[in-house]
């Protein structure tokens, strides 16, 4: 996608399109990673270096362009990896003078696929580690990723440190030090999957809880946990440990913070720290919220193989009525539902409810994708039809496309049959 001048434009003009359209902010470019790294298939080649510059210039020149027509400032960031070798293989000082800053994620420098137990995000080196088997702790922690961007060109008010919403385990961790920095077997538990835990799930069920001792390692400045009873040993970052990172994050001049992933923190509590650490006070200053004209909450409530029953919420502002568009067609209905009928069978469909209002102006909510029923009706499933706006978790079950998936961990939007072999559906079989 990033190799030619072509299929550069093609994206750059399909973010564009996509942003404009959902009302989004800017475009923030993930690439896991540019010449060496990432999945085991994907395609790399030393041109990357280059070409990721190009793609980025690209969607910067186009964003600019859209901007200038919607009279918006378009944003584009990217999320930077860590390593000394992700630095080599970007040119970062050009790349800075095209984003608006760079998301560097500080953390996942270390986890279960290792069989020696190590922090996910230590904010400093740990000169313990210096004799472990762990990859290259000098490098990897906060404060050599931080300098390896500075000194590759990144300007501070440009860099965004990452903050981790989760933790990662080991199994079986021999005793000594609380776990810390031994020979571990792999991750027995997690949240969603082995080994990941969100903060939230930590914070109800294992901090200084179920056999579990919360311990601090004063050099890394990160907490840990260790079961003595089942050798479990879990690193995360908890409000004590952001603490340090925002004090790291000012003395330094950043740019601020940012997570992976708010679906971690449910009680809120590494959320608030962070905004109460960093003083961040969004009410001050901000307009009286504007009502609400467009539908929300729209639902596929009943699904069979020829109609779809619809539900949504009404905006705050009462609309003359609401109008339903689907392959090419349109239906128009004074209610929050409706059922659309004469369907054809296994067949996505794209529905947009949108409300219009005395002006004549139509205010369309978030699309909504459905996929119809088989005509058995899909008798040999009984998990519910996959909904594009729904959230599903770890072991959740669905039916798409005559065929029953299940997702491994958290996911929306994601379509099943189409995230392949490391995607979060797995296949189970065919509902017939």
């Amino acid at each position: 996608m990033a190799a030619t001048k072509e299929t550069r434009e093609n994206f750059a003009n399909s973010a564009v399109e996509f942003i404009r359209k959902y009302g989004f902010d800017g475009v923030d470019v993930d690439w896991e990673y540019p010449v060496s790294g990432g999945l085991p298939g994907n395609s790399r080649r030393p041109e990357d270096k280059e070409n990721h510059v190009l793609l980025l210039q690209e969607v910067r020149d186009k964003l600019d362009e859209a901007g200038q027509e919607d009279g918006k400032d378009y944003l584009l960031t990217i999320a930077s990896g860590a390593s000394p070798g992700y630095v080599e293989n970007n040119k970062l000082n050009e790349i800075a003078e095209i984003v608006d800053w760079i998301n560097i994620m500080t953390y996942d420098f270390n986890g279960g696929w290792q069989n020696i137990s190590g922090h996910n995000a230590p904010l400093y080196y740990d000169p313990a580690t210096a004799n472990t088997e762990l990859p290259t702790p000098e490098h990897f922690n906060v404060e050599s990723a931080v300098e390896g961007h500075l000194q590759a060109g990144v300007p501070e008010h440009k860099l965004v440190l990452g903050m981790p919403f989760y933790g990662r385990g080991w199994s079986n961790c021999d005793g000594a030090n609380q776990g810390e920095y031994q020979r571990c077997a792999p991750p027995r538990e997690g949240t969603w999957e082995n080994g990941v835990f969100d903060f939230s799930d930590l914070e109800d069920h294992y901090i200084n809880k179920n056999g579990y001792q919360r311990y601090w390692n004063d050099v890394a400045k990160v907490p840990f946990l260790y079961n003595a009873t089942n050798g479990n040993f879990i690193t995360y970052d908890d409000e004590e440990s952001f603490r340090y990172k925002t004090d790291f994050i000012k003395s330094n001049n950043l740019a601020g913070s940012m997570f992976w992933d708010v679906s971690g923190d449910h009680n809120g509590t590494l959320l608030t720290a962070l905004a109460d650490q960093l003083g961040f006070t969004p009410d001050e200053g901000q307009e009286p919220e504007e009502p609400s004209l467009a539908p929300t909450n729209i639902q596929a409530t009943e699904v069979t193989s020829t109609t779809v029953t619809l539900t949504w919420q009404a905006p705050t502002e009462e609309p003359t009525q609401y109008s339903v568009a689907y392959d090419s067609k349109e239906k128009t209905t004074t209610h929050t539902t409706i059922t659309i009928e004469d369907l054809q069978p296994e067949t996505t469909y794209t529905f947009v409810v949108s409300a219009e209002h005395k002006d004549g102006i139509r205010h369309a909510g978030q699309a909504l994708q459905v996929t119809t029923k088989s005509e058995t009706g899909g008798d040999g499933c009984t998990a519910p039809t996959w909904q594009a706006n729904n959230v599903y978790t770890g072991g959740d079950q669905v039916q798409h496309g005559g065929k029953l998936y299940e997702a491994k961990w958290w996911t929306t939007g994601e379509e099943p049959g189409t995230t392949g072999e490391w995607g979060v559906w797995k296949l189970i079989g065919d509902c017939e």
